[in-house]
């Protein structure tokens, strides 16, 4: 893995596994930025306890999902206008949009698997409050 191909603000586990080559690196794809209206280019990169995207632009967007807050990843139905697309919901009732995933059969397998274990020791407790 290229050097500074770490995501910034990434937590240090994260960034330690990366340094080590521990962390797999995903491929491009695109993830959706519903402040900006728009799908942002950039590179996905995952280990035992996280998933990380990093924009193409430096210090654009970075954004790091420890899987103990994930509740969910799923493949969602493949169109034109949204090719390859996986959603992944976290605990705060937040979901990401992924776009465009090189090879998302092995990615979502290999993300399922890891989130599995991670729940075995991490239970998922959802939030239930209703903040409108």
């Amino acid at each position: 893995m290229r050097s500074g191909a770490r995501c910034a603000g990434a937590k240090p586990d994260h960034q330690e596994a990366t340094r080590k080559g521990e962390a797999a690196h995903c491929g491009g794809l695109l993830l959706w930025t519903p402040f900006s209206w728009f799908h942002t280019a950039g590179h996905m990169f995952s280990s035992d306890s996280s998933t990380c995207f990093a924009s193409r632009e430096d210090g654009c967007y970075n954004v790091v999902l420890p899987l103990r807050e994930v509740v969910s990843m799923e493949k969602m139905e493949d169109t034109s206008l949204l090719p390859s697309p996986i959603i992944v919901s976290i605990r705060s009732k937040m979901a990401f949009q992924f776009i465009e995933l090189k090879d998302r059969e092995t990615l979502v397998e290999g993300q399922l698997e890891r989130l599995k274990q991670v729940h075995v020791n991490h239970p998922v407790h959802y939030d239930t409050s209703t903040n409108d």
